[in-house]
């Protein structure tokens, strides 16, 4: 049998999810014909080999890009909403004493015991660190393959 004459179907099993908007979702399907593969939703039960599954497909399609639009209004609605209300959106800020590193530091304990101490990650640690008026420098083990060491100014 020759490349190329075997029947080949591509099965899905829904139609909105196989591509973001009704734009991607003709290119693909152009492309797979192009390969010579029928496309087949088994949730919507399309048949895109034939004039109306593939007119069903554009209006599936559309209607699933409207759908993600409108979810995106919603979410862009409720952001504006809690903003106008005060609310602070984001991540949490992290309070770390940095007397309490500079004295843990002090005391020769590495940047893990510290933030296991503390309760905080070791990021939030050499932050808090590095934005202190002093720096102690880091063991070798915490820099970056590669990296000379160069603490941020202390003028933040």
């Amino acid at each position: 049998m020759a490349l190329g004459t075997a029947h080949c179907s591509k099965l899905h099993k829904r139609l909105d999810r196989f591509g973001r908007s009704l734009r991607h979702l003709i290119n693909a399907l152009a492309e797979l014909e192009a390969r010579g593969i029928a496309f087949v939703s088994l949730r919507d039960n399309l048949d895109l080999g034939t004039p109306l599954g593939r007119l069903m497909f554009q209006i599936i399609s559309a209607m699933a890009e409207f759908e993600r639009a409108l979810i995106q209004e919603r979410v862009k609605a409720g952001l504006r909403h809690a903003q106008s209300k005060g609310k602070r959106l984001g991540r949490a800020t992290i309070v770390v004493d940095r007397s309490r590193i500079a004295s843990l530091r002090a005391h020769k304990r590495g940047w893990k015991k510290i933030a296991a101490e503390l309760g905080v990650g070791v990021g939030a640690v050499l932050r808090a660190a590095s934005r202190a008026d002093y720096w102690v420098r880091p063991p070798s083990s915490t820099l970056r393959r590669g990296r000379k060491f160069s603490p941020r100014p202390a003028s933040r």
